[in-house]
């Protein structure tokens, strides 16, 4: 498959999300990529405030030379869970799904 140009991007970095910040992309993000099952930014501020310490999370994001919000990787241990059992959630932009880094 050939992408349009404006697709097309020629860097992709993954960092540590600035959570809050990026917030209105990652929710954009979120609904794009799972539109039956739809969420606003408010409830996404509600979750992230209330881990508890113990609830090791991490939060990552891919973004293109752009700035661009193109993924988004969410990884934790709720801590209810047993040891060595992780929630992990991957979702790409499906404007951007299929291409190659």
């Amino acid at each position: 498959m050939t992408l349009p140009a404006e697709r097309k991007t020629k860097k992709i970095t993954v960092r540590p999300a600035d959570f809050e910040a990026e917030l209105p992309a990652i929710v954009a993000l979120i609904n794009a990529v799972e539109p039956h099952d739809p969420t606003t930014v408010e409830k996404e501020l509600e979750h992230y405030r209330a881990d508890p310490p113990e609830c090791r999370t991490q939060r990552l994001v891919a973004v293109d030379d752009q700035g661009r919000l193109l993924g988004l990787a969410y990884m934790t241990h709720p801590f209810w869970s047993p040891a060595r059992h992780y929630y992990v959630w991957i979702g790409v932009d499906p404007a951007f799904q299929g291409q190659r880094a």
